[in-house]
């Protein structure tokens, strides 16, 4: 078969206690490990980085904020360092 394919994942909060979190750590459950490998992007810990780390998703921790409107440079920096740290990570 062909190579593993990694799949990256971003929640902006580390709770583990209402449905979205759940529900992305079942669609990683349901993932066909065998072509891919989830990898998840997190700026903070918490009980979803510890749900995610037992299931053995590659955990990622990178500093990630928002584009503020008021500050378009500062969010181009931000996104050119994410495109950076991507190409490494090769999702």
């Amino acid at each position: 078969m062909g190579e593993i394919r990694k799949i990256l994942h971003f929640y902006p909060f580390a709770h583990f206690d209402t449905g979205s979190p759940k529900a992305l750590a079942s669609f990683i459950d349901a993932t066909d490990r065998s072509r891919f490998q989830p990898v998840f992007l997190t700026s903070r810990n918490g009980p979803l980085v510890d749900a995610l780390a037992a299931r053995r998703v590659e955990i990622v921790a990178a500093k990630v904020a928002g584009v503020e409107v008021r500050h378009p440079l500062r969010g181009l920096a931000q996104v050119a360092r994410m495109i950076r740290r991507l190409r490494v990570l090769r999702p």
